[in-house]
């Protein structure tokens, strides 16, 4: 084998290890503190080659093995095959693309590594930034979401979101190859220190700060298995185990989403809402119910049709329905096909959406139980923390409640980067968030991030704990990913004294 095979394949042996250092903290999150040296591989390695199509190559395929590890949901979904590749290989090209602006555009650049660096963390923040906002977004691999299970490092959080968490990750790595830099000034090493170690301290004063609260209140969370869960009878379970353990303490009961179908006349007469409102009345005189059903448009069609179906979160108290709805934000090529008049155009993909669904701004409320506002999600809402700042800033809400059905996780251990998304919320916010799912794990989350009570994977079960309220608004609740863009810009200042000291 000559030489350039060997460092071809040296090159290929290096970008698969380098692969696994973000994609092994995505999975086994008790690893999370690999993220902060994956950087570290990459530029080092990058900055060695000199051919740019060496450095694209490299980009290429570290990103592939990170997203054929990590997207596990594609593997156990009913999409077809090729739709599922299509899904990991667009994922894979927004993923790359500050990658390619590095590789082409800001390492080709006659200025210090240091304005490189900074570029690059804008490229980047940028490409977060979008997997929150346009039609192909996707947020699950947000660098600042890898340390949700690890909250005494983040409670900072509450003013930048985790935007700035993927902000400060970035700056630890290039902190890290100043360190192994034996021509990085003093200065240099010592001042990207103090902007890695500053965040933690930051972390460490809102640990041992009092968490303001406006009141306590008992939540039960009903966590159903995966097996039958559509079936009516499973519907008619969820109700029956939740009715058997509410009491007059109870202020909330949350059932998962889609737990059942129900026809546009089935508002507001239903037999489920005239079984809960009597049973309330009977035990649970001040507590109210928040489940999901699919269902259809309340002013179209009264028998019940697979066409134009709705994604619901419905509330119930004493009174019977009190409000509901619908889910707003679709997930990609699965319920949705994203700009349409591109992707539509594909052979056969309106098959393949598994789910298709609407929604209806008409239907976009908050649900208000015993005077406390509570911001119902669904599912893949929970995860997208711009979207809930949105709510947060208009309304005094005091409690995150999320309705799932994670029928795509196939193991328990892919589980773990949904709960860690969820800490990351309740820290964002400062708000206590409690999810019900099936197949999943049911969670109730404290303020700080504490995880209070927690149902077992795939498990029909009731989970409780008393959670406060608290509708005061974080720096992020109130301003969103704004903080962070702003943040990424004042980095520009630090950087450039900093470089003044370098050769």
């Amino acid at each position: 084998m000559s030489a350039r095979q060997n460092r071809i394949w040296l090159l290929c042996v290096k970008a698969v290890v380098n692969g696994l250092l973000f994609a092994v903290p995505f999975i086994w999150d008790q690893l999370f503190f690999l993220i902060f040296f994956a950087f570290v591989q990459l530029f080092l390695t990058l900055n060695k080659l000199e051919r740019t199509k060496y450095q694209l190559a490299y980009s290429f395929m570290l990103v592939a093995v990170w997203h054929s590890i990590t997207m596990h949901c594609v593997y156990s979904n009913d999409l077809s095959w090729w739709v599922g590749l299509m899904a990991i290989a667009i994922a894979g090209l927004i993923t790359l693309l500050p990658l390619f602006i590095y590789c082409c555009c800001i390492s080709k650049l006659a200025i210090k590594n240091d304005y490189k660096y900074f570029l690059f963390i804008l490229a980047w923040i940028f490409v977060e930034w979008l997997s929150f906002e346009w039609e192909l977004a996707f947020p699950f691999h947000v660098l600042g979401y890898y340390l949700g299970n690890a909250p005494f490092l983040i409670y900072w959080y509450q003013y930048t979101g985790v935007l700035g968490g993927s902000v400060w990750i970035l700056l630890v790595n290039i902190a890290i190859i100043k360190l192994l830099d034996k021509k990085a000034s003093k200065i240099s090493k010592w001042g990207y220190s103090f902007l890695a170690i500053a965040p933690l301290a930051a972390s460490t004063k809102i640990y041992f700060s009092p968490t303001a609260t406006n009141r306590s209140e008992k939540i039960l969370v009903v966590a159903t298995k995966k097996e039958g869960a559509y079936s009516s009878a499973a519907f008619r379970d969820v109700f029956y185990r939740a009715f058997a353990a509410i009491d007059k303490d109870v202020f909330l009961v949350v059932c998962p989403e889609s737990i059942g179908h129900l026809p546009a006349s089935s508002f507001p007469h239903n037999s489920y809402f005239s079984a809960i409102k009597r049973t309330f009345k009977q035990q649970a005189p001040r507590a109210g119910v928040i489940f999901g059903a699919t269902t259809q448009d309340i002013k179209g069609s009264p028998s019940f049709s697979y066409k134009g179906l709705f994604n619901m979160a419905i509330c119930c108290d004493t009174s019977g329905l009190v409000a509901f709805r619908n889910k707003m934000l679709l997930a990609p090529f699965g319920e949705f096909i994203p700009y349409e008049k591109f992707f539509g155009k594909i052979f056969d993909i309106k098959k393949m959406v598994a789910n298709p669904l609407i929604y209806n701004n008409e239907y976009d409320n908050v649900f208000t139980i015993n005077n406390v506002q509570i911001l119902p999600l669904i599912c893949y809402e929970l995860y997208f923390s711009n979207h809930i700042a949105k709510y947060i800033r208009k309304r005094d809400i005091g409690l995150i409640a999320a309705i799932s059905n994670e029928y795509y996780i196939y193991k328990p251990v892919f589980v773990r980067q949904l709960v860690r998304m969820s800490r990351a919320q309740a820290i964002s916010f400062h708000k206590s968030v409690v999810k019900s799912t099936n197949h999943g794990i049911s969670l109730i989350i404290s303020p700080k991030g504490e995880i209070v009570a927690s149902s077992k994977f795939n498990t029909s079960e009731i989970i409780g704990a008393e959670v406060p309220i608290n509708t005061k608004l974080t720096l992020y609740g109130k301003y969103g990913n704004i903080v962070a863009c702003l943040l990424c810009l004042a980095l520009l200042l630090p950087i450039k004294i900093m470089s003044c000291y370098e050769k």
